[in-house]
């Protein structure tokens, strides 16, 4: 009968020395060994995580320089998209991101395996989120050095100012494979549908995207998002209620009072929004009124078990996004309560 992957794992590990440069020939030699076995993928990447664990510092460090020069010409190439799509130099810029794409798609060292899956999650509450709604059966592992994420969203954006709308979408679909939760990403995909007119289909993803809104400017700009879908399809009341809750969470955006006078000339009236018109615009439509339940929920959860565990930092975090989302005194109090670490 076929070794499980487990059983292959617990034997490897079992033939350790503690010596590393025997250890890293024995784990070489498992490589080889294993390269053609059914999961000889995930085999071959649990050796390799041992070989850099125990690898010599001074060749560590080494390594971890040439990693790092590698990443610094990357950043310069992406640098060098980004002014070639400031400046309006778009076939410059596409070629160039069809070049890079090329090369990252290449790489199959993230590809996910029957042991791991690799995401590139912006901050940690991202992950909470992923793994409370979805509940993953495999290992979760960052995707490191190569900029996935980034990559698609330049793409996607281009596509978008291209008016090359499904191409963008792709892209788009292609990023958030690595980060499911990325707001901007997601910000990006209902623009799409916004500049070719699909205002019903920018409106559902609008409405869903309060459910990755983890802080105050994301939150706002959810809302800034639906008054701008309201404005094009004229519904002005509504229009004027978003706008101005959105002004809760971002102070003094040009582009809300833009808006704001815009729908003041054009209906010649000034809209004075309660709070029932919010209720009533938020039952009507199926959008919040403030922060994600689950969100808060599941930060103000972690941040406790962080603060009861003694993880100050992790508890800072977790409490301190509770309280921007919701303002409560009682958060304050708990974070006040923290020790300086």
């Amino acid at each position: 009968m076929e070794k499980t992957y487990d059983e292959i794992i617990e034997e490897i590990k079992a033939g350790l020395t503690g010596d590393h440069k025997t250890d890293l020939r024995y784990l070489d030699e498992k490589c080889r060994e294993y390269k053609d076995h059914r999961m000889g993928k995930e085999i071959v990447r649990f050796c390799g995580q041992i070989m850099y664990e125990i690898m010599p510092e001074d060749v560590k460090a080494e390594l971890n320089r040439a990693m790092e020069l590698d990443r610094k010409d990357e950043r310069a190439v992406l640098d060098e998209i980004k002014r070639n799509i400031y400046n309006k130099e778009y076939d410059k810029a596409l070629n160039m991101l069809k070049d890079y794409e090329k090369k990252i798609s290449e790489n199959n060292f993230y590809e996910n395996d029957e042991v791991s899956d690799y995401f590139q999650f912006d901050e940690f509450m991202q992950e909470i989120i992923y793994r409370y709604r979805n509940n993953p059966t495999k290992a979760i592992r960052e995707a490191k050095g190569i900029p996935f994420s980034e990559v698609y969203l330049l793409y996607g954006s281009l596509f978008t100012e291209l008016k090359r709308f499904e191409e963008a979408r792709m892209m788009l679909k292609k990023g958030l494979r690595w980060n499911p939760l990325s707001f901007d990403m997601n910000m990006e995909y209902i623009e799409t549908y916004k500049a070719e007119g699909n205002l019903d289909k920018a409106l559902e993803l609008a409405i869903e995207a309060f459910k990755i809104a983890i802080h105050p400017t994301q939150l706002g700009r959810c809302y800034r998002n639906l008054g701008n879908i309201f404005l094009e399809k004229k519904l002005y009341s509504e229009a004027v209620t978003c706008y101005v809750t959105s002004a809760q969470f971002e102070e003094n955006l040009k582009e809300t009072q833009d808006a704001l006078s815009h729908i003041r000339q054009i209906t010649g009236k000034n809209f004075d929004p309660s709070m029932q018109d919010l209720d009533e615009y938020s039952k009507k439509y199926g959008f919040p009124i403030g922060a994600d339940n689950e969100i808060v929920g599941l930060a103000f959860n972690y941040g406790k078990q962080y603060l009861e565990a003694k993880e100050y930092e992790g508890a800072k975090y977790c409490l301190n996004i509770t309280y921007e989302l919701i303002g409560d005194e009682s958060i304050k109090e708990m974070l006040a309560s923290i020790p300086n670490t």
